[in-house]
């Protein structure tokens, strides 16, 4: 399936999720992104997501049956049941509470139909370092979906950048591929959020991201904070992120968190959600690189033979063997000259 549009309840806050389904659909997006902070957020609270009214549409505080009727009324999809809830926490407590929480998103998620749990990627604790607070987070997530695995819900963690100077989060793509390598799980991925990544205050480039990140890349964060203003990334490297995904044949979900291309407060919100994705859309039909080709299925080397792509085992060489053939070369080469010579004498 190719890439989708997805708008976020974040976008609508105030809308029921009745209403939420009917305005996505009618702006044209594919999919929604649902927001719950019944079940709690993280106890250092993930910057501009924790609303303090929460969302109108919150999954956690409807029936699930009520949630999967209005998807399906809509004929939309759901892209991820996304909370301000971490797996990054270094306190015991604390990370028995966040893991918990985890868990409950993923029971929840199950029960409304949506095939992802999105997380905060959260910051790194003063005294740690990335690699530690990276080797956390997979220890957390392999407890969460060893205990949910049968579920089939993905867990997907979001880049975001420190608010403060003095403290480090896991904003690069490296930091994202080391978290999931060491977990190995592979329900596990991520959001990535452009104005979420890099460091300082450049952006992290598609070049760099996309190689790295691949088909971990689940969804894209589009809009909201960080977005506005001299930061903006701009819509020229977005374009680069979804032409790159795109070319490998992603799936990922491009997921519009806020306003973007409008910020007036007396515009039209119905015509600026449909602008936004009339021009994603766009993005998504004009010609993209060939995906790559697949790799030929791996096999089992039978005796003899070597698997696919790996070089065949050298013999020995023996130099003696060798010279004496060549030794032996050069004289047939030259009894050869002599008959010939002979012959031409006669």
């Amino acid at each position: 399936m190719p890439m989708q549009l997805a708008l976020s309840a974040l976008a609508l806050p105030s809308q029921s999720i009745e209403d939420l389904c009917n305005s996505a659909k009618a702006a044209g997006w594919d999919a929604v992104e649902l927001w719950t902070t019944a079940l709690g957020v993280a106890d250092d609270t993930e910057p501009s997501r924790a609303l303090p009214g929460g969302v109108a549409s919150d999954p956690a505080t409807i029936d699930p049956q009520r949630v999967q009727q209005a998807i399906s009324s809509a004929g939309l999809r759901i892209a991820a049941l996304s909370a301000a809830v971490g797996l990054h926490a270094k306190d015991a407590a604390a990370s028995r509470r966040q893991i918990d929480q985890a868990v409950k998103l993923i029971h929840l998620a199950k029960a409304i139909g949506s095939p992802a749990v999105r997380l905060w990627g959260g910051y790194v604790a003063r005294g740690q370092t990335k690699q530690a607070t990276a080797r956390r987070i997979a220890m957390h997530a392999q407890q969460v979906l060893a205990a949910t695995e049968s579920l089939g819900v993905r867990l997907l963690f979001e880049n975001s950048r420190a608010p403060h100077a003095d403290l480090m989060s896991l904003s690069e793509a490296r930091d994202w591929w080391t978290a999931l390598e060491m977990a190995g799980l592979p329900l596990a991925g991520v959001c990535w959020n452009l104005a979420g990544s890099g460091l300082g205050a450049a952006w992290e480039l598609p070049v760099i991201s996309v190689p790295m990140l691949g088909g971990r890349i689940a969804m894209v964060r589009l809009g909201g904070p960080g977005w506005a203003g001299a930061n903006e990334p701009g819509e020229a490297v977005a374009k680069q992120l979804v032409e790159r995904l795109r070319g490998i044949g992603s799936e990922a979900f491009l997921t519009l968190t806020g306003p973007w291309w409008s910020t007036d407060a007396n515009s039209d919100p119905a015509a600026t959600l449909k602008d936004a994705a009339d021009r994603l859309r766009s993005w998504l039909v004009t010609e993209a690189p060939a995906p790559a080709k697949a790799a030929k299925p791996a096999h089992t080397p039978t005796a003899g033979t070597a698997a696919p792509g790996a070089a065949a085992a050298k013999p020995p060489v023996d130099k003696e063997a060798l010279k004496a053939a060549a030794l032996e070369k050069a004289k047939a080469a030259t009894a050869a000259k002599a008959a010939a010579a002979a012959k031409a004498s006669s």
